[in-house]
């Protein structure tokens, strides 16, 4: 790692997707792209060998290479517990699980009452009300699964052993005091400033071509239980009668995203309790939400502390931190200005070239950037969340 980022410091290189574009139309009017052409989470090398032992092969973004040199061995160490995982979850994509509960819809209620007949009945209006009792006063019965029969999957694991993986990295803190006391939930944070966005998310942004998330709770302290829950799009249901709700919610835990008949069915599909030192997986065809929770001692500090890594598909490459230099300004000078005859000018001459080169940028070009990539990813999930799931 030291030695390529001594080769790659001072170079600069320029990336456009090229990925096909799926774009949206907000209630807004605006149009959303899921591919953005100006921004691109960076992922890191990761080499992951025959018996799971994982290197680092290339610079984490913002984590320095070698004043943080110590942190890359438990970082890759901490990934390669999520190996085996992660392959479990790649095989159950590729090879998903066949339905648990095959039912008729049409044997679903009953009524005592024969079906309101429109024969007879004078205002249309009038036979719609009565229809629409009659459905309302029907009993529901709840469809059974059969006897269990194992199903013959032929399946082949996912192996990732012998292989290299980019994945996005990501540590994240949510620190509450007693002047601050709760959180809220899943919304968008970024420094001191709530962004408003969907609750529900997912990482949307095609040209990172994210396949899982790995997420390790690994310091939690004097906060309420929380839960990590996830909801998935369902496609091609018609098998219930147009806008009927109930059904689909009472028989499978499925819910339109909206009051259109036209709106999305998304199903939840469970949650897990945030506990210390607790790691998950899952594939990013789920969206996911982190319930709120407040300080257990409200006269006491409280946190939870959080890594996320972003796996990238492993059937595919992203431009990462292998071929992309470092953008931080303050690396850069670092290292450069202590080279040839740089090194020999004053301090206050350094600074001053550092100052007025255009890349690396300086952390108050970043911070605006972050602000512009953020507002492009809340934007894309929303269009996602109306579109998709």
């Amino acid at each position: 790692i030291e030695k390529v980022w001594k080769d790659e410091a001072g170079k600069s290189i320029f990336y456009l997707p090229t990925a096909d574009k799926d774009t949206f139309e907000l209630e807004s009017g605006d149009k959303v792209s899921l591919t953005s052409e100006k921004f691109c989470w960076l992922p890191t090398e990761f080499r992951i060998d025959d018996d799971g032992a994982v290197t680092i092969e290339s610079y984490i973004n913002n984590l320095h290479p070698i004043k943080h040199a110590a942190f890359y061995p438990t970082i890759a160490r901490i990934f390669s517990k999520f190996v085996p995982m992660l392959e479990h979850v790649l095989t159950d994509v590729l090879f998903p699980r066949a339905r648990r509960v095959v039912v008729d819809p049409n044997e679903w209620f009953k009524s005592d009452e024969p079906e309101p007949d429109y024969d007879g009945v004078i205002d249309y209006y009038d036979f719609m009300d009565l229809h629409n009792n009659w459905r309302e006063a029907r009993e529901f019965i709840e469809p059974q699964p059969g006897p269990f029969v194992a199903p013959e999957r032929q399946m082949t694991p996912y192996s990732l052993r012998g292989r290299r993986l980019q994945a996005i990295f990501k540590m994240s803190n949510i620190c509450l005091t007693p002047e601050q006391p709760e959180y809220e939930g899943d919304n968008w944070h970024l420094e001191d400033e709530e962004i408003d966005g969907c609750n529900w998310h997912t990482e949307v942004m095609a040209n990172e071509r994210i396949a899982a998330t790995g997420i390790y709770y690994y310091d939690i302290e004097n906060i309420t239980e929380s839960t990590l829950s996830f909801r998935k799009s369902v496609k091609e249901f018609h098998e219930f009668d147009r806008g009927d709700t109930d059904g689909p919610a009472s028989a499978f835990g499925m819910f339109q995203n909206g009051p259109s008949d036209d709106a999305q069915f998304a199903q939840k599909t469970g949650s897990m309790q945030v506990k210390n030192d607790r790691c998950i997986v899952f594939p990013n065809i789920y969206q996911h939400q982190v319930s709120g929770f407040k300080l257990a001692d409200p006269t006491k500090p409280g946190y939870c502390k959080i890594l996320t890594f972003y796996f990238i598909d492993p059937t595919t490459r992203i431009p990462s931190t292998e071929i992309v230099p470092p953008q931080q300004r303050e690396w850069w000078s670092e290292t450069v200005m202590e080279r040839g005859a740089m090194g020999n000018l004053p301090f206050l001459v350094k600074d001053q070239i550092a100052k007025h080169v255009d890349f690396p940028i300086s952390l108050a070009e970043a911070k605006e950037l972050r602000l512009e990539l953020m507002d492009e990813r809340i934007k894309s999930n929303t269009a996602a969340t109306g579109s998709i799931f």
